[in-house]
């Protein structure tokens, strides 16, 4: 779950590097982030969240 706060500081972190905002990238676009944030949230029954992808799992 992310509170407006972590969303703000990620679009904060995005907007610091020139060939992420510069480039066209739509991810890197507020508007983007925001809504994506939005819609993992209602996936979940929450007002923002994040998704991620398992690449690989270590069992040990």
């Amino acid at each position: 779950m992310l509170e407006e706060r972590h969303l703000a500081k990620k679009i904060a972190a995005i907007q610091c590097y020139e060939s992420q905002v510069n480039a066209g990238r739509r991810y890197a676009n507020e508007e983007f982030v925001r809504s994506l944030a939005r819609t993992r949230g209602v996936q979940c029954g929450t007002h923002y969240a994040e998704a991620f992808q398992v690449v690989r799992w270590l069992i040990k």
